[in-house]
């Protein structure tokens, strides 16, 4: 869970207590316009509080027993009411009453996320991957999901009503079919929703693509976050659904190579070069660059099956008579071109 500065808790009462000043008003914007966390908070506080402010006396009693003892405890301070005038005391009092419930409110609220948060860890699995590694993850359904490099996946032991995963990264996921519980991944910009099916997920931002989608098998339904105006997509097999910033679309997947990153199983057919050395990067998880004006028109052909990288380079090198540089974090091939 994520750590809120007390200001802020002070800033949400005041500004639910219709005491906050302009700037403490614009503060709390900018805090919320910060991330979707920041924004889910506020809501949820405030839904919170709509509904605790219902139960009147019980407040009144809470809040006015606060009240008074801050009272003694302020009164206990030579010379702090002396120059105050009786309407001023009861406007101060109005004022600390309204915050006072709402700071009794958040820090019981913030309270009740914790114990939450804890109590749904114990009951979550985390599965990642190291370095290059994939890593296949089953299910509490029977389901597996392939990690690529860099992903994460967040599932419970066991699955209620609906089985719900989280995804960070790109996966493959294959699902057992129960059309009585739907299978959900949240992808943070978009949600996938199946009943049985193969399909991979790439929730890491690439260009301005928040999520990409593609379907090997079954059907699946893209859904973008709300404040997105793009429409949901039914994807079919073959297809890919893609969910940009303000828009969705979906497209027939024409690259035969998409999946290689789980297979290791490249197939080119008088490729461009520019888009051989794209695959390379998203298989390999390298850097690969052309240096050679002329090195665009070259095009490719070739098989390569669980091959290791250097390999694939050295065929590549000697079809184009190309010099290969290579380091920890890219690769330069070199040349005249075609």
């Amino acid at each position: 869970m994520q750590q809120i500065d007390q200001k802020y808790w002070e800033l949400m009462a005041r500004v639910l207590a219709g005491e906050a000043t302009t700037g403490q008003r614009e503060e709390l914007e900018v805090w919320m316009q910060e991330n979707r966390q920041n924004r889910e908070l506020f809501m949820r506080v405030r839904n919170d509080w709509e509904r605790t402010a219902s139960s009147a006396s019980a407040t009144k009693y809470n809040v006015d027993a606060a009240w008074e003892k801050q009272k003694k405890r302020i009164q206990g301070v030579p010379g702090m009411y002396e120059t105050e005038s009786p309407v001023h005391q009861y406007n101060f009092r109005r004022t600390f009453i309204r915050v006072a419930a709402l700071v009794l409110l958040l820090i019981a609220t913030g309270a009740v996320f914790f114990i939450l948060q804890h109590r749904n860890a114990a009951d979550e699995l985390l599965a990642t991957t190291n370095g290059q590694e994939q890593q296949e993850v089953t299910l509490p359904d029977g389901s597996t999901v392939v990690l690529n490099e860099g992903a994460t996946l967040r599932y419970p032991k066991t699955f209620g009503k609906t089985r719900k995963v989280k995804l960070t990264g790109e996966a493959f996921f294959q699902v057992t079919k129960n059309p009585e519980r739907p299978f959900v991944v949240d992808a943070g910009n978009a949600t996938v929703t199946v009943l049985g099916t193969t399909f991979n997920v790439n929730s890491s931002p690439v260009e301005d693509k928040e999520v990409e989608v593609f379907v090997e098998t079954g059907r699946v339904k893209v859904t973008p976050v709300a404040g997105n105006k793009g429409q949901s997509l039914i994807l079919d097999p073959g297809y890919i659904g893609r969910v940009y910033k303000h828009r969705t679309e979906k497209l027939l997947n024409t690259n035969e190579n998409y999946m290689a990153w789980r297979t290791r199983q490249m197939i080119f057919r008088d490729t461009p070069l520019p888009e051989v050395a794209s695959t390379l990067e998203r298989v390999y998880h390298v850097n690969v660059e052309l240096k050679g004006d002329s090195l665009k028109n070259c095009r490719f052909s070739s098989t390569f099956i669980k091959q290791d990288l250097n390999l694939v380079l050295e065929v590549i090198s000697t079809t184009f008579d190309l010099t290969i540089k290579q380091d920890k974090s890219k690769i330069v091939l070199t040349g005249k071109g075609c």
